[in-house]
């Protein structure tokens, strides 16, 4: 004979629920903003290998940063795939936001997007 136990998860209170929508709403809200904005945005993932070139990747992008960039389709992408020959200073730039934690704003132009 086999028995088995059903746990259910606790029951959230009104509350919680409140606060979970609440956070979806300024979720999307926030994400509206970036999407219609004139201002490329990216979200990436730095990679820092001892001895290895640093590199990163796009985790997400809105749709000014195409316009601006002309890239697209670059979710999940390393930009040394993408753009051979992109000068060291981007990544160190980038390299400095992930260890330090502190946001910036640039602009900075680059032969290697025309």
């Amino acid at each position: 004979m086999t028995m088995r136990r059903h746990h259910r998860p606790p029951k959230r209170g009104k509350s919680q629920r409140r606060a979970e929508a609440t956070r979806r709403d300024s979720e999307e809200h926030y994400r509206s903003l970036v999407q219609a904005s004139g201002t490329g945005y990216s979200v990436i993932e730095m990679k820092i290998e001892p001895g290895e070139p640093l590199d990163y990747r796009f985790i997400e992008v809105n749709h000014a940063f195409e316009t601006l960039t002309g890239l697209a389709d670059v979710h999940g992408k390393w930009v040394r795939d993408l753009i051979p020959g992109l000068e060291e200073s981007w990544f160190e730039t980038y390299r400095d936001v992930a260890l330090t934690g502190q946001s910036i704003h640039f602009e900075r132009k680059t032969t290697e997007l025309g």
